[in-house]
């Protein structure tokens, strides 16, 4: 496919970047029924409109644990490639990769077009804003982007990887400060964190059922996409 026919495919219309926080443990995913969606990682496996949501991941060890699953899934599948030579999932996932600009550190600006890739940063939710910014929804709520977590390691709201791939909960304010330092002067989308104990402070917090409400306007009805 070619990537570049996604920039600006989602103008007039709301959207949701979902990460994988606790916070989404007790989440009605039903809420996000027709919805467009970013979903990082495993949060894609519980959209209930995977068409109409795009899968997105930084991370080579999940395509390896959840290939099978992933064969399944009918939505689009993005894998944003952190270095050459990884090309064994072709056949399951869509890459986002520019060989043209390695080393990495070279393209760690904010990409406004699909043909230049997307930004390369420590945190794949970064990365996962860059491309939302690029497909140009009118609103775009954040869920599970918590920067936060109880314990000593990264938690999620589900239980479906190795203890290995925990890290310390330290890491997340690395994140916290790369997002807050560069997404909120890019984005162009009103963009409003729909998690309440998300410790991302750049943006309006919402309910989710007061986003859905006061965006209602911006829905598009599912045979306008069929």
């Amino acid at each position: 496919m070619n990537l570049a026919d996604l920039d600006g495919s989602w103008k007039g219309r709301r959207a949701f970047l979902i990460g994988g926080g606790p916070s989404l443990r007790d989440f009605d995913w039903s809420l996000l029924k027709d919805e467009f969606t970013i979903a990082i990682n495993r949060a894609a496996m519980r959209v209930p409109t995977p068409e109409r949501c795009i899968f997105f991941t930084e991370d080579l060890r999940h395509l390896d644990q959840f290939r099978d699953d992933l064969k399944d899934w009918p939505g689009l599948k993005l894998f944003h490639c952190g270095s050459k030579g990884h090309h064994a999932h072709e056949d399951v996932v869509t890459y986002i990769c520019n060989h043209d600009k390695w080393p990495v550190t070279e393209q760690r600006n904010w990409q406004k077009s699909l043909k230049g890739g997307l930004i390369h940063a420590y945190s794949s939710a970064l990365s996962a804003m860059n491309l939302a910014d690029i497909l140009e929804p009118d609103f775009l709520g954040l869920l599970g982007l918590d920067m936060d977590t109880p314990g000593e390691q990264v938690e999620n709201f589900h239980d479906d990887y190795p203890k290995d791939w925990h890290p310390p909960a330290s890491q997340l304010l690395r994140f916290q400060e790369e997002i807050e330092r560069i997404a909120p002067f890019h984005l162009r989308a009103t963009t409003i964190n729909l998690s309440e104990k998300s410790q991302l402070q750049c943006w309006q917090k919402l309910r989710i059922e007061t986003f859905l409400r006061t965006t209602a306007g911006y829905v598009v009805p599912r045979e306008e996409t069929a």
